[in-house]
């Protein structure tokens, strides 16, 4: 998703900062959604003082600033701790520091800065919880919440995951609206799928058991089959024209 909102930031020329703390930023996968590699500004610090430093002085000139992710931000205390040193907090420190710290440029230069977490089960609760604190939440202006909730198959084969969210906390407009989506591994969010979603929705396309039908006449078998045909641009110009 994140990547996705790269590629479309680039096509409206704006200037992108990707800071990659765990060191696993794909860049054929990224070039593959669309990403162009040579204008986007790639960060890999290890340390995390060193990475709020270079959001910080890079913030002036970019338009969109990606960080990937907060439990990557490592801060150096923990880094350079003994075994019996405690550093309780210091990541979430860090985290809050660096929000703080770039909410007024973030505001005044109408800067998209996108946080990735992950779900981690608390050793001692044992519930499901984000790292890096409260303050990612608390100055979010829109959370999302991503979970896998199938596979998408082709015969034996898995070409993509299916993608079930929610908005927990939206400042723009109504929250804890629902969705769900396909993201397939050789193109990363399919347009398609959430076309031919809304044109079931709304009646313009039927399902009859494994076939997809548009005014009587079959377009796919299987929602594979339905995604496919939806690639033609004359159909789906069509189908766009309908939706309105």
């Amino acid at each position: 998703l994140a990547l996705t909102i790269i590629r479309s930031a680039q096509e409206q020329k704006l200037k992108c900062l990707y800071v990659d703390t765990e060191g696993k930023l794909d860049f054929e996968y990224a070039e593959k959604l669309g990403v162009n590699l040579e204008k986007l500004i790639v960060s890999e610090t290890d340390i995390g003082e060193a990475v709020v430093d270079d959001i910080l002085n890079t913030l002036d000139k970019v338009d969109v600033v990606l960080l990937d992710s907060i439990d990557g931000l490592v801060p150096r205390a923990i880094l350079e701790a003994t075994a019996n040193q405690q550093t309780m907090g210091a990541q979430a420190r860090l985290v809050a520091k660096l929000i703080r710290k770039a909410k007024g440029e973030v505001l005044k230069n109408d800067i998209c800065f996108i946080l990735l977490n992950q779900f981690r089960v608390d050793f001692f609760t044992g519930q499901m919880k984000t790292s890096g604190g409260l303050a990612p939440g608390y100055y979010a202006a829109v959370q999302l919440k991503l979970n896998q909730s199938g596979r998408v198959m082709k015969g034996e084969s898995v070409i993509g995951v299916e993608i079930e969210g929610q908005v927990t906390k939206n400042q723009v407009g109504a929250p804890y609206k629902t969705f769900n989506s396909v993201l397939l591994f050789d193109g990363g969010f399919s347009k398609e799928h959430d076309i031919l979603q809304e044109a079931l929705n709304k009646g313009i396309i039927e399902k009859q058991g494994q076939f997809y039908l548009m005014g009587g006449e079959k377009i796919g078998r299987g929602a594979n089959g339905a995604r496919e045909a939806l690639k033609d641009e004359a159909l789906l110009a069509k189908v766009k024209g309908l939706l309105g």
